[in-house]
């Protein structure tokens, strides 16, 4: 190993992991508190214990994971084992989400396969997840030489926004017809008219951000992006952060996929559609970008040729 050959190290930071860890014994605390003087609350409690003692073993081995990267090498860690070594090349890595099933519940967790092998890279924590994938963009398209080839993207603008009002409404109306139902009960009303306010505020607000920052057309030079006719210049572009590709959000009511781009110019925000969700989908629109993929990664070979500092968020 050379002197100069940099590792680099991801797994999930000590904050995350008492983060999650302080999550498991708050919902541990909240079940005593709720049952606690209760008749079954003698027979639950040991269940409970036994349960919280598995959750936090779990946890513990989950995120027990590390992924180093040595020169190209990737090499994937568990427990302090060896468990995956293989070369990153432009074409061999892929990331995605898998639907994980636990008890009358799914939720999605962040995967990457190198060679077809998966790696759990949720378990690297968010932090760390989004920084490797940084480091291994940097290695596919510096390293490997990377030619930026001119590419112009079209952004279906009013599409996104009629469907962003078509789901202000459909969530107006279901919000209204709750608040309705629940007329009888103080309690209920209250919480569901500050629900009703609430949503309704989000949707005018993304509604008027998606019709301001929503541009028409993008191009992407080895030296240029042009945006609706309006060029920035590698010259003059300091930092550039973009919405990572595989974000996926609870809602498209709370998440939208943006790019923001600092320099001498400013700073100009631009948004591209929301990011997407496997909620409500039999009523709801997406409000998708389909080529939203390819343009991110263009952006960010953009940045890496050109040594751009960006970040992804």
């Amino acid at each position: 190993m050379g002197l100069n050959e940099k590792i680099q190290e991801f797994k999930m930071l000590w904050s995350e992991k008492l983060i999650k860890l302080g999550i498991a014994i708050f919902l541990i605390g909240l079940i005593v508190f709720l049952f606690k003087g209760s008749e079954i609350f003698d027979q639950l409690f040991l269940i409970m214990l036994l349960v919280g003692i598995v959750a936090l073993l779990k946890v513990n081995f989950e995120f027990n994971r590390k992924v180093v990267i040595l020169k190209d090498i990737l090499v994937y860690y568990e427990d302090g084992r060896e468990y995956h070594r293989a070369k990153i090349t432009e074409n061999n890595i892929k990331t995605y989400y898998k639907e994980k099933k636990a008890y009358r519940s799914r939720y999605k967790c962040k995967y990457m396969s190198i060679n077809k092998f998966e790696i759990p890279i949720y378990s690297l924590g968010l932090k760390g997840s989004i920084e490797l994938e940084k480091a291994i963009y940097e290695i596919q398209y510096k390293k490997n030489n990377t030619v930026i080839k001119n590419r112009l993207f079209t952004i279906p603008r009013e599409r996104l926004i009629k469907e962003k009002f078509g789901n202000f409404i459909v969530d107006t109306i279901v919000t209204f017809l709750l608040l309705i139902l629940a007329a009888a009960n103080a309690n209920a009303r209250a919480f569901f008219l500050i629900a009703y306010l609430v949503i309704v505020s989000l949707n005018v607000f993304f509604l008027i951000k998606l019709n301001k920052f929503t541009p028409k057309i993008m191009k992407i030079t080895k030296d240029v992006i042009i945006i609706d006719n309006v060029e920035y210049s590698k010259s003059d572009i300091k930092e550039i952060k973009v919405t990572n590709s595989d974000i996926v959000a609870l809602t498209t009511l709370f998440k939208s996929r943006r790019l923001k781009m600092t320099g001498k110019f400013g700073k100009r925000i631009f948004t591209l559609g929301a990011c997407p969700n496997s909620e409500f989908k039999n009523f709801r629109k997406d409000m998708i970008y389909e080529n939203y993929e390819s343009l991110y990664k263009e952006i960010v070979k953009f940045c890496v040729k050109n040594e751009i500092e960006y970040e992804l968020v």
